[in-house]
C-alpha cells in the first residue's frame, strides 16, 4: 500500500505528539504539551475550542448580514 498525503500528515502529527511538540496555550499564557493533559482536560479543551468556533461562525454570519459598504 502506498502512503497518501493524509498518511504522511498523520505520521508527522504522531511524531510531534510523541516529542511533546504539540502545545496548548492556557488562558494564563502557559504552554502545555497535549501529551501531558489528563483525559478530562482534553475533553474540556475540545469543548472550549468548539464553543470558540461556533462564536467565530456567528460573528462572520453577522458581518455578512451587514451588506456592502460604500467608501467615499
Amino acid at each position: 500500500m502506498l502512503a497518501t498525503y493524509s498518511d504522511l500528515k498523520l505520521e508527522l502529527w504522531l511524531r510531534q505528539r510523541e516529542a511533546d511538540n504539540i502545545l496548548l496555550e492556557t488562558k494564563n499564557g502557559d504552554k502545555l504539551s497535549i501529551r501531558q493533559m489528563s483525559d478530562s482536560h482534553l475533553v474540556n479543551a475540545i469543548k472550549f475550542l468548539e464553543r470558540q468556533s461556533d462564536y467565530e461562525d456567528e460573528c462572520l454570519e453577522a458581518l455578512g448580514s451587514i451588506g456592502d459598504i460604500d467608501f467615499i
